[in-house]
């Protein structure tokens, strides 16, 4: 057993989710406030004169609890929610209006409570389901949130994405199988996969640029779109250049190349640097499907892991160079296959796609081949995946090879809160923030050939 997934015994915490990644506190608090059944009675004029007098102070009382939960105590708030509560149990809005307030206060264990209560007033609804399986799941009470997660499922319309995660993960980790199509196919633990060399159609694969002399020892790889290209993969390219004596560039575009072999060639001549240049067909029923254009890059590797013979470090395509010296010192002293991991998010995002490496050795190329088979597999029987599906290939390699695999804080490979020491900076949650774009302008300022910049 991964010693990071002791944490799948921890007690249940509903107090630490305070402590979590923000980007989980983003979906507990998106979408707007449900409004709550009884407020109809005012606006319609529904029952008795004495039922609208007392649903239109309820209506104020509830509203102001809205305006003042900031300043209230946890005692009070929950004295007046249950004033409320009281005259209208069964209304399903009210009780998920409660929730969402209290996750505001950061109240985490309140909440499930008024969420257990929407789902009792209304068995249908999606999102009270789908709120508590997510809470259970960043406090750890695994049997609720898978519990809570296939309901919210099976209903269908549910506003929180990383909900089919949260489910998947549980049930992987309690042994039971998947009765959803989507997941049905998804060899967790499946040790019949496919041959990753016919699987994988590298017949479409090309080669289309790579140096004259000898590649580097370590290839960095990324793979994307012609348009993704364009906005980020270029940026990226430019910032390698500081390295360039050691790492040899690997882009590889998924889909039509356009105009990226001129800017390419043009880019070399600029830098003096040499860069690899690959593509492949996109599958038609894949188009704009971005959990397939997200996990190529683990699909082809072990392909070009053999066919140059090197060590491939995989990064996002939305990554600067933030620190060479950084990354030059874990290189000289890294032999095995290293993934990025990130505790402070829940159990099943701890894997992170931002950076790994995978050697040239036999074992570095064995794993290589065992996430690229789980995604093949995944994504060969007409399953269109879900986003950051590469994570639990990623996952599922560090169960199977956790001897040979070492783990490397995603603050010190990738950080996606930019500091300063990191190898890499990469976007967080696709927010361009100020010193990101920054550092993406001084890169471009080096350049202003490539980038049609005005020179200084």
């Amino acid at each position: 057993m991964v010693t990071y997934l002791r944490d799948f015994h921890r007690d249940i915490n509903y107090s630490a989710i305070a402590d979590c990644n923000h980007y989980y506190k983003e979906i507990l608090n998106s979408g707007v406030l449900p409004r709550p059944k009884f407020y109809s009675i005012v606006s319609q004029k529904l029952g008795s004169k004495h039922d609208q007098k007392t649903a239109n102070t309820l209506q104020e009382y509830t509203n102001k609890i809205k305006l003042d939960y900031e300043s209230t105590s946890r005692s009070a708030l929950l004295i007046q929610m249950r004033t409320v509560y009281r005259k209208y149990p069964q209304d399903d809005k009210l009780c998920l209006l409660f929730a969402r307030i209290l996750f505001k206060k950061e109240l985490y264990s309140d909440a499930q409570f008024y969420l257990e209560l929407c789902c009792q007033a209304n068995d249908e609804n999606s999102d009270g389901w789908a709120l508590q399986a997510l809470l259970a799941s960043l406090a750890g009470d695994h049997g609720r949130a898978l519990r809570c997660s296939e309901r919210a499922l099976k209903l269908g319309n549910h506003l929180y994405r990383s909900l089919p995660k949260a489910w998947l993960f549980t049930k992987f980790l309690l042994g039971r199988t998947g009765k959803f199509k989507i997941f049905d196919s998804i060899p967790l633990t499946d040790e019949n996969f496919v041959d990753v060399h016919t699987a994988h159609p590298v017949s479409s694969i090309k080669i289309h640029r790579q140096p004259e002399s000898d590649i580097k020892d370590n290839v960095i790889f990324f793979a994307c779109d012609a348009k993704y290209f364009w906005r980020f993969a270029n940026t990226l390219l430019a910032s390698l250049t500081e390295i360039k004596t050691k790492f040899t560039p690997h882009v590889h575009i998924i889909g039509p190349l356009g105009d990226i072999p001129e800017w390419i060639e043009l880019f070399e001549l600029n830098t003096n640097s040499q860069v690899i240049l690959s593509n492949q067909d996109l599958p038609l029923k894949f188009k704009e499907n971005y959990s397939y254009l997200a996990s190529c890059r683990f699909m082809t590797a072990p392909y070009f892991i053999r066919e140059f013979d090197r060590g491939y470090i995989i990064i996002d395509t939305d990554a600067v160079l933030n620190s060479a010296k950084k990354l030059n010192e874990f290189m000289e002293n890294e032999k095995n296959t290293t993934l990025s991991i990130d505790t402070s998010g829940p159990i099943w995002d701890y894997l992170c796609a931002a950076f790994s490496y995978f050697p040239a050795s036999s074992k570095g190329q064995e794993i290589a081949d065992y996430c690229a088979q789980y995604l093949i597999k995944m994504f060969s029987n007409d399953q269109i995946g879900f986003w950051y599906i590469d994570q639990f290939a990623l996952f599922a390699a560090s169960l199977e090879y956790e001897n040979n695999i070492d783990l490397l804080s995603i603050q010190v490979s990738a950080d996606p809160y930019y500091d300063k020491e990191a190898f890499f900076w990469t976007l967080s949650n696709d927010k361009e923030e100020d010193v990101y774009l920054t550092r993406c302008t001084e890169i471009k300022s080096k350049f202003p050939s490539l980038f049609h910049l005005p020179s200084t």
